[in-house]
């Protein structure tokens, strides 16, 4: 696999995108009985945050490439066991480069996307809201082995 591969979109503006769209299908999970809290949340929620994720994010990435496929990047929320490299979202923001974990419902009642510092080890997620994306650097496709902390102590909104 290259080391580059070129997103077919403003990643920036794909993933407010995304995190505009689980804003959206919230009500509806809430109304449905579906647990969306990031600690509370099973299956059903987490089944919703991948589809979407895929849809918006990841399919579009794999419908215009011939060198990736889905196996090849890291599922949003999971752990990288195995420790092979996998494509995963580098987001920089005021020169701080953070890796994408995961999306998670912040206490303002907004999906947020959880990331984790690419150098110090991840102690603890990061929040990104599309705000913040609007003030990104760069959004860039990157593989690595790198890994989000395993015990979430909070989450830094």
């Amino acid at each position: 696999m290259k080391n580059e591969v070129k997103l077919p979109y403003d990643a920036a503006e794909q993933f407010s995108l995304l995190l505009e769209a689980l804003d959206a299908v919230h009500p509806f999970a809430a109304r449905g009985g579906i647990e969306t809290s990031y600690f509370n949340a099973y299956d059903e929620w987490e089944n919703i945050v991948d589809a979407l994720y895929r849809s918006f994010i990841v399919q579009p990435i794999i419908d215009t490439q011939i060198i990736c496929g889905l196996q090849d990047f890291a599922k949003i929320g999971s752990h990288n066991q195995a420790g092979t490299k996998l494509l995963r979202f580098l987001v920089e923001i005021n020169g701080e480069e953070l890796l994408l974990h995961d999306i998670g419902l912040a206490a303002d009642g907004h999906f947020k996307l959880l990331t984790f510092g690419s150098k110090d080890k991840g102690k603890v997620l990061l929040a990104i809201c599309g705000t913040d994306l609007k003030n990104a650097q760069k959004v860039q496709l990157v593989s690595s082995k790198a890994n989000a902390p395993d015990a979430f102590a909070g989450f830094s909104f």
